[in-house]
Formats: C-alpha cells, sequence, structure tokens
C-alpha cells in the first residue's frame, strides 16, 4: 500500500505517525492509502524504515477489507 505525507483525509487513508512504529522511525506523520495497492519484487527492496505496530495494522487491515467491500457493489 501506498505511504504518504499528503494527510488529506479520505475514507481510504490511515493516519500514522512515529507513536504507531513498532520499529523504526517514521520521519514524518503520513497516510496509509489502502486504495494504493502495489507489488514489488523481494529483490528490489533496498531498506527497510520500520514496523507499524499491531492495533494500527489492524485498522489498516480494516479499512482495506470495508474498500474491497465498497468496490463489489
Amino acid at each position: 500500500m501506498a505511504i504518504t505525507s499528503n494527510l488529506h483525509d479520505k475514507s481510504t487513508s490511515v493516519f500514522i505517525d512515529q507513536s504507531d512504529m513498532q520499529t523504526g522511525v517514521l520521519k514524518s506523520e503520513s497516510m496509509v492509502r489502502v486504495d494504493k495497492i502495489y507489488s514489488i519484487n523481494n529483490d528490489l527492496i533496498i531498506k527497510s524504515f520500520g514496523n507499524i505496530g499491531n492495533n494500527k495494522f489492524d485498522k489498516i487491515i480494516e479499512n482495506l477489507i470495508s474498500f474491497l467491500k465498497e468496490t463489489e457493489s
């Protein structure tokens, strides 16, 4: 999913900040866009900047499920 520092509130976005990080550093407040899903070959990943904590991850998954249900209609 896309992560952006553009903080426009959308129903398909979940706000994250440093307090949501389990590990690593998030340099600025951001939004996770569940309507922007990407795939990438694992060999192309150079670096990880951290992991999101379980509570926020669950919220992102809930929003993703809601978004997918809306697009079915």
